[in-house]
């Protein structure tokens, strides 16, 4: 029998495992364009992933006829991803409850609000304590040399660069999570019945799933730190990162806030654009840089960024 467990998006697993709940993932991903567009895989373990990453290679050789051949081997190392728990404890007021029909009622007015908080929240620990913290591990990251940290909007951004490799860059998901045809999910404290919280009657429910990222290719991911207004990376400190992450339209993304791209847009794009009588539009914005597509999310920090300090 076939697994039915397989790669894909979100929106891909969601459509082929949690039809009863396909509408919250949409939810979970309204305001993540990174987290939407990631594949993910199944993690080996209920709440952990184990992957070889080769770290040497003694491959075949070109010889002459009659010759022997090179012997062919991989070195490899093992490591371990842990999922997480994406989710959370929501307590519906009883008489809120009473007044909107129900608890069922509730939760599907309610529900969706948590999620798209969930999905920010989700997607800004990927942004930082995933694809930029492996990229400065892997010493993957370029100084744009912005100094204007925690200056409002106009502080220092980020840029990255990731490229999607089966089995070793990716995000993980846990079988365990989809076991009932649904993506979250739902507990009902006291099964079901009322609860007091902080003197108020009410009722909770427990939802979660279990996720992860896995980095593993320092072949895969760059970066462009300390970037500012009046810092802007250069062409050539673009064109490197991608060169770094072996950057492929097919697989690779490059990720940066919005007000970063408009300013790019302005400073590399703005001069060689011409316009006409008959134009109706004007426009700098870039959508691809080298052909690798880019794509922008509110949640990076809005000119927030701490100043990176490059050994």
């Amino acid at each position: 029998m076939a697994d039915k467990f397989k790669a894909g998006t979100m929106k891909e697993l969601a459509i082929a495992l949690s039809k009863k709940q396909e509408h919250e993932v949409e939810c979970l991903t309204e305001e993540s364009p990174i987290l939407e567009g990631m594949r993910f895989e199944p993690a080996t373990h209920e709440l952990w992933n184990v992957a070889a990453v080769t770290t040497k290679i003694n491959g075949a050789g070109f010889v002459p006829i009659n010759s022997p051949l090179p012997n062919m081997k991989t070195s490899q190392e093992l490591k371990q991803t842990d999922l997480g728990i994406v989710g959370g404890r929501m307590f519906m007021p009883a008489d809120s409850v009473r007044i909107m029909g129900g608890v069922g009622a509730y939760m599907a007015k309610e529900k969706p609000k948590f999620l798209k908080d969930a999905g920010n929240t989700v997607e800004k620990r990927i942004i930082y304590d995933n694809f930029l913290a492996r990229a400065i591990e892997f010493g993957n990251v370029e100084d744009a040399g912005g100094t204007a940290a925690g200056s409002g909007s106009t502080g220092l951004y980020s840029m990255i660069v990731y490229k999607e490799i089966s089995g070793e860059n990716t995000g993980l998901y846990s079988r365990k999570g989809y076991g009932d045809g649904k993506y979250f999910e739902t507990e009902y404290e006291a099964n079901g019945g009322l609860i007091n919280e902080d003197g108020v009657p009410g009722y909770a429910a427990i939802i979660k799933n279990y996720m992860g990222i896995q980095v593993l290719n320092n072949k895969g991911i760059a970066a462009i730190v300390n970037i500012s207004e009046s810092k802007l990376p250069t062409t050539r400190m673009i064109s490197e990162a991608l060169l770094t992450a072996r950057a492929n339209p097919k697989n690779t993304k490059i990720f940066m806030h919005p007000r970063l791209l408009a300013w790019l847009g302005d400073e590399y794009k703005k001069e060689i654009l011409q316009t006409t009588n008959n134009d109706k539009g004007y426009s700098t914005l870039l959508t691809y840089w080298n052909e690798i597509p880019i794509v922008t999310s509110n949640n990076f920090l809005e000119g927030a960024e701490t100043k990176i300090t490059l050994s």
